[in-house]
């Protein structure tokens, strides 16, 4: 007992002067098929005065990695290391009162005026014929047309008049309880020379009774064309600005999402870099303090002591190789700077032997992958290396599948750098269980459903079904804004 206190005096010595008083590690949820495989048994058993130097890492001699044969050319997907390009932002184009440039509505109101008034113009033509001037003009060869003709344009100039002394007015500028009356006062005064001027053709009636229902009808009809023009440009003005302050709040939130998505990296990598430095080197300095006390105990006959101190030091290489490098990966995948390829396959290089898998590019991924660059944004690399993890993870754990098939590809949405990832992963596992929930179902708020959650939050989406001949197959859309266009990245490639 004197001596197994010994040896627990000496490890916490040393785990106090190296970790500077912290607790234990929090509890990650880490996937079980990431850990590497166990040591072998004589590994396992602790170790006598001397720390070995390595330890066997299981290889993978199953996995094959493939280019998608292309219409032109067949290439392999070789990945090359590549600078990372950040994502970019479009910035928003405002006026000076802070709202997006419109077109204005003006315009729109005297097209519409403008249509009202020829559509008065027919039915003055109407008015006239009803009080006797088609049958007066009938009667004088040649006099009908020309009437009818000089009917409609004098109350087409006439409309005209109202919407020029109206729209020079600018009446978008005033209140509504000051607009309305301002239209129907320039009609007002422009009906006085219309009825002067249906008072000079011949086939007009003449009277006060006709001067006063002209003038009247004039004043309500300019009133009216001119109103429903500017009340219509109004609502449309409205209209757009609320579409206009609506995409403006849209872009704004854009842009945060992506600033915070930004900061999210930045936090994401430093963590890692935490894990794989310094925590790392803690735990090795650890355990060779515990090496060297266990060679002293030793050496002074204490076998027992040395033992136990030696299997302390084991455990902290265990956890250091498997625990620490897995939560790592967990937060910050390897080889994601470099590209959602190099991730993946780094991931897929972690599987045991007994799995076979592949990966599959399309003819635009192999091309990106010639060229040395990185087309997706960071955070839609690690939303699509989580989903695809995710996705492995299933199938082994809940399928136990034997070989998985990954395919990836993107294409172009436009030519201003909108693209899409669609991925594709299929097992050869036990399938879905019947009643199994969709992956996008919005009750599914573990494992895939938070991730087809992400995926529909940026406009893609993720579906999990059984495959013919067993198994599942998962496919997902992320879309996402490039630096390159597809023509650009035929250059870098060619």
């Amino acid at each position: 007992m004197e001596k197994l206190a010994t040896a627990a005096s000496s490890l916490n010595s040393h785990a106090l002067t190296e970790l500077d008083g912290g607790g234990a590690l929090p509890a990650w949820e880490i996937p079980s098929w990431q850990m590497p495989l166990p040591d072998n048994a004589q590994n396992q058993t602790a170790r006598q005065y001397t720390k070995p130097k390595t330890r066997p890492v299981p290889q993978v001699s199953s996995i094959e990695i493939q280019a998608a044969p292309s219409s032109a050319t067949t290439t392999p997907a070789t990945t090359t290391p590549a600078t990372t390009t950040p994502a970019t932002t479009t910035p928003i184009t405002l006026s000076t009162d802070g709202e997006p440039e419109l077109r204005d509505p003006t315009r729109f109101g005297i097209a519409l005026s403008v249509i009202n008034v020829g559509l008065y113009s027919v039915m003055a033509l109407a008015q006239w014929m009803g009080w006797g001037g088609f049958y007066a003009a009938s009667g004088t060869p040649g006099r009908l047309l020309s009437d009818a003709f000089a009917v409609m344009a004098i109350n087409f100039t006439f409309g005209l008049l109202v919407i020029v002394g109206v729209f020079v007015l600018k009446p978008m500028h005033f209140r509504a309880r000051v607009r309305y009356p301002l239209i129907a006062l320039v009609a007002l005064v422009a009906a006085a020379p219309r009825v002067l001027a249906m008072m000079a053709i011949y086939t007009t009636p003449s009277g006060s009774t006709f001067l006063l229902a002209e003038w009247m009808s004039g004043w309500v009809a300019g009133t009216i064309a001119v109103t429903t023009g500017v009340l219509t440009a109004g609502l449309v003005g409205r209209a757009r600005r609320e579409h206009a302050r609506w995409t403006n709040e849209h872009e704004k939130a854009r842009q945060a999402s992506d600033e915070l998505h930004t900061e999210e990296m930045r936090v994401r990598r430093m963590v890692a870099d935490q894990l794989h430095g310094r925590l790392q080197y803690r735990l090795v300095t650890i355990a060779a303090g515990l090496d060297a006390d266990a060679v002293k105990f030793g050496s002074a006959g204490s076998a027992e002591v040395a033992e136990v101190l030696s299997a302390y030091a084991n455990q902290l290489d265990q956890v250091r190789e498997q625990e620490v490098r897995a939560l790592s990966h967990a937060v910050y995948p390897a080889g994601i700077e470099l590209g959602a390829v190099t991730a993946i396959k780094a991931m897929v290089h972690r599987l045991p032997p007994q799995i076979a898998a592949s990966l599959t590019t399309g003819p635009n991924l192999t091309k990106a992958i010639e060229a040395g660059t990185t087309v997706m944004p960071l955070a839609e690399r690690l939303i699509a290396v989580f989903t695809i993890e995710e996705a492995i993870t299933n199938a082994l754990k809940h399928g136990h599948a034997t070989s998985l098939a990954i395919d990836l590809e993107f294409r172009a949405l436009d030519d201003a750098g909108a693209m899409v990832l669609e991925g594709k992963v299929d097992d050869d596992g036990r399938g879905l269980p019947a009643g199994a929930k969709a992956a996008d179902d919005d009750s599914a708020h573990t494992g895939l459903g938070r991730h087809g959650e992400r995926l529909t939050s940026r406009g893609g989406h993720l579906t999990l079904s059984n495959r013919l001949g067993g198994g599942t197959r998962l496919e997902f859309s992320l879309p996402f804004t490039s630096h390159l266009t597809l023509a650009e990245l035929d250059q870098l490639s060619a």
